[in-house]
């Protein structure tokens, strides 16, 4: 398994008891390799704000996805892409780990992968 890890997590504290301190953080990893994370999850957004929002830095680039619908991708002629149903891979996924299991091969995430995420989550859990 990658080593990751956390650097820090903090929690926005709810006023309500609507909220958990799980609904509102923001974490930073390292990667073993040298790239840095930040993940910033938040239940208080406008509804007309993206559900979900990934930028990517590299290599003088920057990759914007929104929703999953739209990609915009800075410093290149490129137009981006657009779709208008939210595309995340989990029916492939699912896919692909049915034929996994009914004809062999690979899983579409190994189990390190699957034991890193997991391993990210409950190390976060401590820092929040």
């Amino acid at each position: 398994m990658k080593q990751v890890l956390i650097k820090n997590g903090r929690a926005t504290i709810p006023r309500t008891e609507y909220y958990s301190r799980r609904d509102n953080f923001a974490a930073t990893m390292r990667f073993e390799y040298g790239s840095i994370a930040t993940l910033t999850y938040t239940s208080l957004c406008s509804r007309d704000c993206p559900k979900e929002r990934m930028k990517v830095f590299a290599e003088g680039q920057v990759f914007h996805l929104d929703d999953y619908k739209r990609l915009k991708i800075s410093e290149i002629r490129h137009k981006g892409m657009k779709t208008k149903t939210t595309q995340k891979g989990h029916r492939e996924e699912l896919e692909s780990f049915a034929r996994a299991i009914q004809h062999g091969g690979e899983w579409p995430n190994p189990l390190w992968q699957q034991g890193q995420a997991m391993q990210i989550a409950l190390d976060l859990e401590t820092k929040l």
